[in-house]
């Protein structure tokens, strides 16, 4: 394993991604997992077995530290970054190790919040942040396996409207965010219609309680042409019902659209020490509003987001002013001041503010 790190790392590769890593070892006596009564429906896909003998056994840990060692070795530079489902805050951050196993465990505590829920979104952020004991966190919504998330936290409202939301969160967090391809244009899950449109092999088993994750894996919609930009044969899976109208040259002149609103946070971000390294701070919680703060070298702004399809009013931010100007936000423009004492929001309204 470490020579074929070793040939990538000598190609100039920047790092790698270890995937569903706390599987690497399997019970040293081959012993099967007991199978549970009755396949679960998860986020993820299916549950059939419970992994007593083939996840997170006590080797693992041991050669993520010699992996690191010699990635350290070869390429200094390069990053480790694991993927795993865990149950706790606490076993996510024992990847890091001392500091001495992945630069960047995947966390995806934000992606496995059940529904749009402010309180539970507060909960899992804070969870991780504490937990990581100061290191630096990553921050998930989407990925192959699970549904896209514009979708699974739009309930009956616009999904479009759900991800510059959800953007707004995932681009101001502490930590560094991975954008799952599509999720900058809300590109939707598009599930197959029948078991013969199905690649996916645990779509298969398990239609049509599961339908796979095909869904979310057809291929990025770069233009409104008939590969869609992304190949000029024919793809693995087909094209997503909506790629001529939803796709990135439809969006990319457009700075309302939902790119230009990812563009406009990313630049944000990157000129804005606050929010590029800035430590979190979780405000008091008000039914329905995801509220925090971020602060780095004296300065401080303010995220203020509306889970709910509902006008919120919040009152009490640490602004001591009447009024805060606009970074950033999906209802008003840049630049424009604010009244938050308190502070009114619309609908899905979310606002970045500084004094």
């Amino acid at each position: 394993m470490l020579e074929v790190l070793g040939f990538w790392l000598d190609r100039g590769v920047d790092g790698f991604r270890l995937d569903a890593v706390n599987t690497l070892f399997e019970d040293a006596s081959l012993r099967d997992n007991p199978l549970l009564p009755e396949p679960l429906l998860t986020l993820t896909g299916v549950d059939s077995q419970q992994l007593l003998y083939t996840r997170g056994l006590p080797e693992l840990h041991d050669v993520l530290r010699r992996v690191r060692a010699f990635v350290e070795r070869r390429r200094p530079e390069a990053i480790l970054i694991s993927e795993a489902y865990v149950g706790s805050a606490e076993q996510l951050t024992a990847f890091y190790g001392a500091d001495d196993e992945m630069h960047l465990p995947f966390n995806f505590f934000l992606a496995q919040v059940a529904a749009r829920d402010a309180a539970a979104m507060k909960e899992a952020i804070e969870k991780v942040d504490g937990a990581s004991g100061g290191r630096w966190p990553s921050l998930v919504l989407s990925n192959h396996d699970i549904d896209r998330a514009c979708d699974r936290f739009a309930g009956n409202d616009d999904p479009d409207a759900v991800a510059r939301l959800l953007a707004t969160m995932l681009l101001t967090l502490r930590g560094t965010p991975f954008i799952y391809y599509g999720e900058e244009i809300a590109m939707r899950t598009d599930p197959p219609r029948s078991i013969d449109e199905v690649r996916d092999p645990v779509g298969r088993r398990f239609w049509p309680s599961y339908k796979g994750r095909d869904g979310v894996r057809r291929p990025m919609q770069w233009s409104s042409t008939p590969g869609a930009g992304f190949t000029r044969g024919t793809p693995w899976l087909p094209l997503s019902v909506d790629s001529g109208a939803r796709n990135v040259d439809a969006q990319h002149a457009d700075p309302a659209s939902i790119l230009g609103y990812y563009r406009s946070l990313l630049r944000l971000r990157r000129d804005n020490p606050a929010l590029a390294s800035g430590v979190y701070e979780g405000l008091d919680q008000r039914p329905g509003i995801l509220a925090y703060a971020r602060t780095n070298s004296g300065q401080r702004l303010v995220v203020v987001l509306n889970f709910t399809s509902e006008v919120r009013e919040m009152a009490g931010l640490p602004i001591d002013a009447s009024a805060a100007t606009v970074l950033l936000g999906t209802h008003r423009a840049a630049g424009d001041s604010v009244s938050v004492q308190p502070l009114r929001l619309r609908p899905l309204e979310s606002l970045i503010l500084q004094e």
